[in-house]
This record gives structure tokens, C-alpha cells and sequence, in this order.
């Protein structure tokens, strides 16, 4: 077959997130770098149009028929466990349409690749770990190169799964080049959001500057998805200029306002988010920003540097107020690195967005008053609070259910919405107390509730200069209107809803 466009496309299950579908957008790069053509279909809902079932199904309808209008040589799925169900319906509704090969990457079938090759199965191979090398492989025409001499897949032969040998991380990030964002609708992405420093209206885009990580926190699937790959886990750093030029690169094509670095270990180590500060000061870019990292990493001089490059809130996983529930989770944090984290925060205006869990592994009723009392203490900004789901690839999950305890029929409970507020399948409860946990979830979220869904615009002198600037004013007007109405609502009914659903 020759090389003829491969065609990426992005889960309807996503289609009302604002946050740019990044592997994507880095696995049409790499198709691009190898003289590859390659297009996107990133469907997504009219802003604030809620995702329901109807409208998944509209969306399905309207990528199959794309796919089948654009002919393209391949087509390439990205899947979560939560997206699972989805990502068949829509690779078995292309199959219908159109013989063309589809493959699947990303985290789950990294984890399972199995489960994409059952009885009369659309899916014809799984890229297991990282697509930078293994897409553009596949796709190109390498003169009839047999599967089993592509390294890092999976795929079906006879009656059985062939995965062949493991493919090596990409060391080098900056060998990779600049991801596809001018594939997308950019003004759909940049549109005013909650989504960068988390809470606050601005206009935005994630973005990352390393990949991995190197902890092992029981109820993070990130450790397990290197280990999947036979490799061991480890954190590597896209070079600072190769950051700063693509920020420079999307304030001059799409007026960049904003970003937010969502690496799952930012400030690992410490001198490298130094690093970054200073190169980042030095570029004169001046923009805004947003990072999640570690209580644990976050020092005096840091924190001076982060605040003085630009640098705005610090989101951190504080998960809970008990040091014992803490070392069950093998966070490698105690509550006194929160409060140090958190104060440090404070004394140099950073806000801080925190993340609490519960429904911990183990976790007893003092467990739940020790972080009760912490998010007293803390007053974060923000909070955010769930209820922990054993996730495939997590080590509870292993420990839980064993590598084969759940099967694609059980993934259907990880697609629901009410998946972290509640305990939505008895399989999923780790607490061992026996505290309504649905109550108690929409008990904290009505203690913050003001806090957590009305501070959307700050009187800070940096955003208000930032308003000041932004070619959006219109746009932030509308989002504020419409967040303010649409949150009371929406929030105030769920919570309700939650209350007499218990």
C-alpha cells in the first residue's frame, strides 16, 4: 500500500473538553517530519452543550462519514479505559464503511492490547507506548516490511495476538518536532477556560515539557504504563528553548494568552523547573501560567523563581490529610510537605489548586477527619475532591483485581459520569470504613462549594493586565456570564440529585 493519508481522530467522548488533544497532535508532528501526509477530525460540541448519549452518537455518525469521505490509507484511534466502549463503536461503525486499516494507541491499549482483538474485531494493530517512531513506521511504504518486523505492536494472527519486541523511548525530546496545533480549530481551544490556572477565566493551552515519571503512587496508572513496555520508569525533559520557541510560536499565530504545563512530574528536579524559570524570564514572553507538581519539591528559591518567571498557581495531588493513608498510597509526601508547599504559595502569591481523594486504599474514619481538618487549615484556592476508582494499569487496581480480575464488559463503569463522586459498582470501594462516601463527597463539596465554582476572575494586577490586552474581551464576558449561570445550575441540580440518589 502507498503511503496515502493517515487520518487521526479524537474520541467523541471528548468532544466538550477544551484541552487540546496533545499525543495526538505530536503523532501527526512525527507523521509530517517523515514526509507523511496527515489529517486531523476532532469533532467537538457547540460551547457549554452538555455530552449525552444522543450526542456521542451524532458525533459517530458525523467522523464516519468524514472518514469515509476523505479516503484516507489509515486511521488512527486514541484510547483511555474510559473511552474504551467508545473507540470500538466508532472503529466497528468505520469498519462498516470503509476497509481501511485503523489503529489504536494510548494508554489502554498500551496496558491491554488484548482487548482490542476479539471475534470479528475492526482494529487491525495496537501501538503499544509511544507512536512518535512506531505511526510513521506503519504507515509509511516500506515495501511490503512484514508487522512482525515493526517494533512496539500488537495484532492479530490466526487466532492469536503477536506483540512484537519493545520499542525504546524516545531520549531525545528534542529531536521531536513542534506539535500539529495549526491542525486544529485553535479559536475553539483558546476560547476563555477554566482549564489553565485552574478555576480562573483565561484563554489557553496545555502543554508538556517532559514525558514520565519516575513514583509510584499506587493509584496513578503512569508507573505501570512505562513498566508495560518492558522498561524501566524514568522522566525525560524537552530542551527549554524547544519550549519557549513553541510558545512563541502559538503567541504569534494565535495570540497566545496563557499555558498551563501538565507534566505529571513538573519541578522533577527542581533544577530543571529552575532552569526553565530562568530561560523563560530571559525570552521576554511574559505570558501567564499554570504547573501541577510535588509538596514535596517546592523550596524558597523556587517558588521566587516561579513567581518571578511569570508563574501564577501551582496545583498540587495533596490526596489526604493522614500521613498513614499517605504511605499506603506510596505517595512519597507527608501532610507537613503540604503545609510547607502551601504556605510557601502564600508567601509569594501563588495560588494553590488541591487535589483530595477518598475512598483511599485502606482508608479508616480518622483517615477522612485528619483531611477534613487539612482542607480546613489549607484554605486552598481551589479543591478539588473525588472519590479514588481503581483504574486498569493502577497498582490498586492489580492488587484489587488481579492483571485479569476485570474484562471489557466491566470497562463500562469507568465510562460513567458519576465514576469519582460516588461508588457507582461495590468492586470500586477501598475505604475500609463505612461512611456513606456518596454523602460525604457532596458534604465537602457544598463546605467550598462558593469557593470552587464562583472565583473565575481575579483582581490580581497580572490578569487584570491580561484583560486589559486580550483581543477576547467579548469572549471573557460571554464565559463569565455563562459560567456564572451555567455552574449554579448545573452544579446545584447534581448536587441535589446526588443528595437523593443516597
Amino acid at each position: 500500500m502507498s503511503a496515502g493519508l493517515a487520518l487521526l481522530v479524537s474520541s467523541p467522548m471528548w468532544a466538550d473538553c477544551p484541552i487540546v488533544p496533545h499525543s495526538l497532535l505530536e503523532l501527526a508532528a512525527a507523521l509530517r517530519a517523515a514526509g507523511l501526509p496527515v489529517a486531523l477530525v476532532d469533532r467537538k460540541l457547540p460551547p457549554h452543550a452538555p455530552l449525552s448519549k444522543a450526542a456521542v452518537a451524532v458525533l459517530i455518525d458525523e467522523i464516519v462519514a468524514e472518514v469515509a469521505r476523505r479516503s484516507p490509507a489509515w486511521v488512527g484511534l486514541s484510547c483511555f479505559t474510559s473511552d474504551y466502549w467508545c473507540c470500538r463503536e466508532l472503529a466497528e461503525r468505520i469498519r462498516e464503511r470503509t476497509p481501511v486499516p485503523i489503529v489504536v494507541g494510548g494508554p489502554h491499549p498500551t496496558l491491554r492490547p488484548a482487548d482490542f482483538f476479539y471475534p470479528g474485531s475492526p482494529f487491525d494493530v495496537a501501538v503499544i507506548g509511544e507512536g512518535d517512531v512506531t505511526l510513521p513506521e506503519l504507515v509509511a511504504d516500506d515495501g511490503g516490511r512484514a508487522r512482525d518486523e515493526v517494533r512496539g505492536i500488537a495484532f492479530r494472527r490466526g487466532g492469536g495476538v503477536v506483540r512484537t519486541s519493545r520499542r525504546p523511548f524516545v531520549e531525545d525530546l528534542g529531536t521531536l518536532s513542534r506539535p500539529a496545533y495549526d491542525l486544529l480549530d485553535m479559536e475553539y481551544y483558546l476560547r476563555p477556560n477554566r482549564f489553565v490556572a485552574r478555576t480562573l477565566l483565561l484563554s489557553g493551552v496545555q502543554i508538556y515539557t517532559s514525558r514520565g515519571c519516575p513514583f509510584g503512587c499506587t493509584f496513578c496508572a503512569a508507573r505501570m504504563i512505562q513498566e508495560a513496555q518492558g522498561l524501566a520508569p524514568t522522566i525525560r525533559h524537552r530542551p527549554v528553548a524547544h519550549v519557549i520557541e513553541t510558545l512563541r510560536w502559538l503567541r504569534e499565530g494565535f495570540a497566545l494568552e496563557s499555558f498551563y504545563i501538565a507534566d505529571d512530574t513538573f519541578a522533577v528536579p527542581p533544577s530543571r523547573a529552575l532552569e526553565f524559570c530562568q530561560g523563560y524570564r530571559a525570552s521576554g514572553l511574559g505570558l501567564p501560567w499554570a504547573a501541577q507538581t510535588r509538596v514535596n519539591v517546592l523550596d524558597e528559591p523556587l517558588a521566587r523563581e516561579l513567581r518571578d518567571a511569570g508563574c501564577v498557581q501551582l496545583d498540587f495531588g495533596i490526596e489526604s490529610g493522614s500521613d498513614a493513608a499517605l504511605r499506603r498510597m506510596r505517595k512519597g509526601t507527608t501532610v507537613a510537605d503540604a503545609h510547607r508547599a502551601v504556605a510557601l504559595c502564600r508567601e509569594h502569591g501563588l495560588r494553590v489548586f488541591a487535589n483530595i481523594m477518598l475512598n483511599t486504599p485502606g482508608e479508616t474514619e480518622e483517615d477522612v477527619r485528619l483531611t477534613r481538618r487539612l482542607m480546613r487549615e489549607l484554605r486552598a484556592d481551589h479543591y478539588s475532591l473525588l472519590l479514588t476508582a481503581p483504574m486498569p494499569g493502577s497498582r490498586i487496581f492489580e492488587e484489587r483485581f488481579g492483571a485479569d480480575g476485570l474484562g471489557p464488559e466491566d470497562y463500562r463503569v469507568f465510562a460513567r459520569p458519576d465514576l469519582y463522586n460516588r461508588i457507582v459498582d461495590p468492586r470500586l470501594r477501598l475505604a475500609s470504613h463505612d461512611l456513606d462516601l456518596g454523602r460525604l463527597y457532596v458534604a465537602l463539596n457544598l463546605r467550598y462549594y462558593l469557593r470552587n465554582n464562583f472565583s473565575i476572575v481575579s483582581c490580581s494586577r497580572w490578569y487584570l493586565r491580561l484583560l486589559a490586552a486580550s483581543r477576547r474581551k467579548p469572549a471573557y464576558l460571554a464565559a463569565a456570564v455563562s459560567s456564572v449561570l451555567r455552574v449554579s445550575w448545573r452544579s446545584l441540580t447534581k448536587l441535589v440529585a446526588l443528595v437523593r440518589r443516597r
